[in-house]
């Protein structure tokens, strides 16, 4: 397999009376993956037989977006700064095991869409002294068409394409006590 991945971006950021930051992009993902003929692999099933290795037709696959972020930070005072985010991810994740357990001889008649996953954030953070700082933010992730791998009665992993949500709540605190020495601590739930 060949790759190529071009993927222009523009980032914009304003400062709105030295308390507002808000920071936007986008990123035009274009991505061209060239794949030869090949033989996929063959795997062990449960009665101890293997499946049947099958010759699969190469070619191209191309893939496009426009994804994009959004993101505001309000600087209260040195204690607390708010913050929020939108952005997107853009992948094709795990090609090459599609690839290998593929059950159709052309690779243009396989599952390969791209995932996009929506992430939003929302957080605080600030310093108690000039020595300790935080950070608490809580995410989720949203997609329309994600991929978990699940083994089928023949032991063959297969790719299963269907709506993920993944939330959560991360934690930071950071000791400085002096210019060469830092410790921190991170929790995530």
């Amino acid at each position: 397999m060949d790759m190529t991945n071009i993927a222009p971006f523009m980032l914009v950021k304003i400062d709105l009376m030295k308390k507002i930051t808000i920071k936007g992009g986008l990123r035009y993902e274009n991505m061209k993956v060239k794949v030869g003929d090949f033989n996929t692999l063959s795997t062990i099933k449960n009665d101890g037989t293997f499946t049947q290795s099958i010759f699969v037709k190469g070619g191209d696959l191309e893939y496009n977006a426009l994804v994009g972020n959004i993101g505001i930070r309000y600087n209260i005072n040195p204690t607390i700064n708010l913050f929020g985010s939108f952005s997107q991810s853009y992948s094709i994740n795990e090609l090459g095991r599609i690839l290998r357990t593929s059950t159709s001889d052309t690779i243009t008649n396989l599952e390969t869409k791209p995932i996009i996953v929506n992430n939003y954030e929302l957080g605080v953070t600030g310093q108690i002294a000039t020595w300790i700082n935080y950070e608490v933010t809580s995410y989720v992730s949203t997609s329309k068409l994600g991929a978990t791998f699940i083994q089928s009665p023949d032991r063959a992993l297969t790719i299963q394409r269907a709506p993920e949500v993944v939330y959560g709540v991360e934690g930071f605190l950071h000791f400085n006590p002096t210019r060469w020495i830092n410790f921190g601590e991170a929790t995530a739930g």
